[in-house]
């Protein structure tokens, strides 16, 4: 018995290295999936060590269990408030990742609340499930939300988005209230499904601030990591707790995603331990 199980171990770690060396995805160098299987998000700590960590993200946000923590006010520069000279939308196997391109002078920073330093807005991201039960990647009270989207910022110049990070995450819930700036995203949607790992512009540019509400208090933080492999630790996690709306039609549409991308469908990790974690609500 004892015989067939190290045998078993041995011949799983064998298929997993194999399907590693066979199958490189473009997302940084990094093989995974969201699907069940081999490179699924159960077996990203056996492929990738740090994705084994203690302070791993995401997390259910227990509202019960947090500790107040004053601090000054989140700044917001007026670079969320401008207008971007083009913005791209591209499915990178793995995310939809919105870009927006500013002169140099204009570039979103945010600054205050528990930060030490000013960040630099790097780009968006979104996360979703089947249906109205699943999708976020956060969920509060293990209650999960449609849809999650994530405001990457970085504090040097350096593309790497598993260093020096603060992302702010808005969650998003199935209303009779169409989303405006999603729509003008919606519109290319399909065209950057079916061309993975093209840039394609959107056809009107809009303010950040329009699609990720800018807010000074009440909100989530902690510790904690990048949500895929190499799942790199010491992110700063800025949660607002309150739902943005989308509409039904305009959700629906980010789940015709299977016809076109099947890597991105339910491309949210499941929830990580939290380890003793302090859970911070800055008041």
């Amino acid at each position: 018995m004892i015989l067939c199980t190290i045998l078993f171990a041995f011949s799983r770690l064998i298929l997993l290295n194999a399907e590693i060396e066979s199958e490189r995805c473009h997302h940084h160098g990094y093989n995974f999936s969201y699907a069940v299987g081999m490179r699924g998000p159960y077996n990203w700590p056996v492929i990738y060590s740090s994705c084994a960590g203690t302070k791993q993200s995401p997390i259910n946000i227990d509202t019960y269990n947090m500790e107040n923590l004053k601090v000054r006010p989140l700044e917001w520069n007026f670079g969320y408030f401008s207008t971007p000279k083009y913005m791209t939308l591209m499915n990178n196997g793995h995310e939809l990742v919105l870009q927006a391109h500013f002169d140099t002078d204009c570039r979103p920073t945010l600054n205050g609340g528990p930060l030490h330093k000013a960040y630099k807005f790097h780009s968006i991201t979104f996360h979703w499930g089947d249906d109205e039960t699943e999708g976020s990647e956060h969920t509060i009270d293990e209650l999960a939300y449609p849809m999650e989207m994530q405001v990457i910022h970085t504090c040097s110049s350096n593309t790497d988005q598993s260093r020096n990070l603060v992302i702010v995450a808005y969650l998003f819930q199935v209303t009779n209230e169409e989303n405006k700036p999603m729509n003008k995203i919606l519109q290319v949607f399909i065209q950057a499904l079916k061309h993975p790992y093209q840039p394609i512009k959107l056809k009107r540019p809009f303010t950040i601030a329009s699609l990720a509400t800018p807010f000074s208090y009440s909100y989530v933080t902690y510790y904690g990591s990048i949500t895929i492999p190499p799942c790199t630790e010491g992110v700063r996690w800025i949660v607002y707790p309150y739902p943005l709306d989308i509409s039904k039609p305009q959700m629906e549409i980010f789940r015709k995603v299977g016809r076109y991308a099947p890597d991105l469908r339910k491309n949210f990790r499941p929830l990580q331990p939290i380890n003793n974690r302090k859970i911070y609500f800055v008041t």
